[in-house]
């Protein structure tokens, strides 16, 4: 079973090529691995796009912290990195990730433009919450 620590997605984000520090490049190394992440209708697939996606930015570098979509997304990715990485995972942060991917998709979430309008706000937070604590190491011990 897997064994390793979550990491938060502050930690991705630094561990990259794309971040311009000296980290070994961890995050590229799990996109590789799993031949992208899907978010919603978005396949995740390089570093440029992962860290915008972290950062709760659209993939043209336009913050989105104040939509939902966008906090669950990089709560999401965050936690399917770690799925990749061999984190210890549990009943509850994968029905979690479920549930996020399916609304991420019910919506056509893609990493552009604004999704305030068309997502369920509570929803989505309470699922960014639970994937937040297990990215945290809160959950699943």
């Amino acid at each position: 079973p897997p064994t390793a620590p979550a990491h938060t997605i502050g930690y991705w984000k630094n561990w990259s090529s794309c971040s311009g520090g000296k980290q070994d490049a961890l995050l590229d190394q799990a996109l590789k691995a799993a031949g992208g992440i899907r978010i919603g209708d978005l396949l995740v697939n390089n570093c440029q796009d992962a860290a915008d996606i972290l950062s709760k930015s659209d993939l043209n570098g336009a913050k989105r912290a104040t939509d939902a979509a966008y906090r669950l997304a990089a709560q999401l990715l965050g936690a399917r990195l770690n799925f990749q990485a061999g984190a210890v995972r549990c009943a509850e942060v994968v029905a979690a990730a479920d549930s996020g991917q399916s609304l991420l998709d019910g919506i056509g979430f893609t990493g552009l433009n604004s999704y305030k309008s068309v997502i369920n706000t509570d929803a989505a937070d309470m699922l960014a919450e639970t994937l937040d604590e297990y990215n945290n190491g809160n959950l699943c011990k």
